[in-house]
């Protein structure tokens, strides 16, 4: 089995905390920048890997906002207080798939794979949420609150 690293993050103000188990550390893991119009004024880096598991708490759960656009497969997940995207995540039958926003990790620096710049104007929706399921973190849950550390 491979050694998982445990990478952890939030938000600026700290209402949203989460924590991924990965079986590549920060510096293998692969970085993309979205071209979508949102991700592009919010200046997102992105990564994902099947078979992370991310795990989610909101401090302040009436804090916690969420955002969809274009063809309303993905939910952004981001602080009403502070404005940090964490997340988009795609609800599927078997549960929830979704990427992180790397800039929200407590140590974001040491993502430092230069990121691929994709563009996926034109994907069809069936074939958006196959891509997703293949490559975005394969398990996605909003968390009990003893199970994520505070803002450090």
């Amino acid at each position: 089995m491979a050694e998982m690293h445990e990478i952890a993050g939030g938000c600026h103000c700290g209402v949203i905390r989460w924590r991924m188990n990965s079986p590549r550390a920060p510096e293998d893991m692969p970085i993309w920048v979205c071209g979508c119009s949102f991700c592009v004024k919010h200046g997102v880096r992105y990564s994902s890997w099947s078979e992370a598991d991310l795990r989610l708490y909101a401090v302040e759960p009436d804090q916690v906002a969420h955002y969809t656009f274009g063809h309303g497969t993905a939910d952004f997940v981001f602080c009403a207080r502070c404005g940090i995207i964490i997340a988009a995540l795609m609800a599927e039958a078997y549960g929830t798939t979704g990427v992180l926003n790397l800039n929200s990790a407590d140590a974001a620096e040491r993502f430092t794979r230069p990121p691929n710049h994709l563009n996926f104007d034109g994907e069809t929706v069936p074939a958006r949420r196959a891509r997703r399921r293949k490559f975005w973190i394969g398990s996605v849950a909003w968390a009990e609150q003893d199970s994520i550390s505070p803002k450090p």
